[in-house]
């Protein structure tokens, strides 16, 4: 009897298959099924992307406190596309006298939330080849970003918060130890997932002065008829 087997051993060697060529998924020597998790294939097949807030030695600067006006950073999904936040974080620079550092990734599951200024961003595709370009648009806080209002609850979601001292911090021995916000989807347990028009917004600020902060956000995108 002719045997029809559905998976092959290719423990050192994958070939590189063509789109839409046919072959034996695969699997190791130890008889265990290769199967890439959805967030690695999202980067391999040229879906996620990455912005910057502040870089290099140029931070931006973070907002007199959080408010749904002003933001750090944002991301605006257009209609017809789906977009899933996969990592964010952001660090304080510079602490002058500012107290109560806060920082909020939201996810804004009715509405783009751009208003103005801010500078425009072309998110990074992390896929080196860049086969894709993200369908909307990103800024960030170089010159005061505003926000449109937040969607009515519970169309606004916070995914995660960082929440800072309370004390102002003596700039000259103070460090940040890390990330002072840092969210992630494998850790959050939950995916998030825009569909159609859709924002996701980075907030950091602090009660009192202003303080100055990096961040980053890689999120995914694909056509909204692949999920939904």
């Amino acid at each position: 009897m002719a045997r029809d087997d559905v998976f092959q051993v290719r423990h050192e060697s994958w070939p590189a298959m063509a789109e839409s060529g046919a072959d034996r998924a695969v699997m190791n020597k130890l008889g265990s099924i290769v199967v890439t998790d959805f967030y690695t294939q999202l980067a391999l097949g040229g879906w996620a992307y990455v912005i910057q807030v502040g870089a290099l030695s140029t931070a931006v600067a973070g907002t007199a406190a959080l408010t749904a006006l002003i933001g750090v950073g944002v991301v605006d999904n257009n209609a017809g596309y789906a977009c899933l936040p996969l990592h964010c974080e952001m660090h304080i620079a510079t602490y002058s006298t500012a107290t109560l550092f806060l920082s909020m990734l939201e996810a804004d599951m009715a509405k783009k939330r751009f208003s103005s200024g801010g500078t425009a961003l072309t998110p990074r595709n992390l896929r080196g080849d860049s086969p894709r370009t993200f369908n909307g648009n990103a800024y960030n806080n170089t010159g005061t970003l505003v926000l449109a209002a937040a969607s009515a609850a519970p169309h606004t979601v916070e995914l995660g918060r960082g929440v800072g001292s309370e004390d102002a911090q003596p700039a000259t021995t103070f460090t940040d130890r890390g990330p002072h916000f840092l969210w992630d989807v494998r850790r959050s347990g939950h995916p998030v997932v825009l569909v159609d028009a859709g924002s996701l917004v980075l907030h950091h600020g602090s009660t009192t002065a202003t303080d100055t902060m990096y961040g980053n956000l890689q999120f995914a995108q694909l056509d909204k008829t692949m999920l939904v």
